[in-house]
């Protein structure tokens, strides 16, 4: 995972799964093109970001919502 700073809707790769961290939610995109290891785990390496926050949050509140290309709020 790499940071992206100044996130727009713009940044969104089709050919990868971006993750928006909006505090209390994960916005879990998955890009049409994204290879299938990109897709299987990318659950797995949210959730593992989650629990090593150190930034108070608890993250047993967090809670992730993944979005289809096109059906982004």
């Amino acid at each position: 995972m790499k940071e992206v700073f100044n996130f727009s809707q713009f940044d969104l790769n089709v050919n990868d799964v971006m993750v928006l961290d909006a505090y209390s939610t994960m916005f879990l995109w998955m890009g049409p093109l994204a290879n299938n290891t990109e897709k299987t785990k990318s659950s797995a390496k949210v959730e593992s970001f989650i629990q090593a926050l150190s930034d108070g949050r608890d993250p047993s509140k967090i809670q992730i919502v993944q979005l289809d290309p096109g059906s982004e709020p």
